[in-house]
């Protein structure tokens, strides 16, 4: 996402949300959503290089009141990560039921999995001990 894309991110969002102007995604929102996944992917130990063809889908959360029966309409966007900015791929409006929690999901490539994992065990050495090699033999 960047600055001077806003003209088309907002037409794109007004063609999914027609005359809808309450619990619509505005831009901000749009770079809100681009900011979050950046964070996650590089909490998660992806390097900048490595974060190409991610992909996060969010929609906000349903109505908290109990009361209200029927389902809201909200903006669900997604946003794919190029080389170096996020790009909206989708926006559409869904359903969303009361209390229904946000959806924020971030996919990501088999590689970008094996980054994560790399990070995570970092710090760690997986070692062999004698319970392991009872476990392992079998029983008589």
């Amino acid at each position: 996402m960047n600055d001077g894309n806003v003209m088309r991110l907002r037409a794109a969002l007004n063609g999914a949300n027609g005359k809808a102007q309450k619990h619509t995604a505005v831009v901000a929102d749009i770079l809100a959503l681009s900011n979050r996944a950046e964070r996650s992917l590089i909490a998660a130990g992806i390097p900048g290089r490595a974060r190409a063809g991610a992909e996060v889908v969010w929609h906000a959360a349903g109505p908290m009141a109990k009361a209200y029966g029927y389902k809201m309409t909200r903006t669900y966007l997604t946003l794919t990560r190029g080389t170096r900015d996020w790009f909206l791929t989708e926006v559409k409006r869904v359903g969303v039921y009361p209390q229904q929690s946000e959806r924020y999901r971030i996919g990501i490539s088999t590689a970008q999995r094996d980054h994560i994992v790399a990070t995570a065990l970092r710090t760690f050495e997986v070692r062999n001990t004698a319970d392991d090699n009872v476990a392992a033999a079998p029983a008589v």
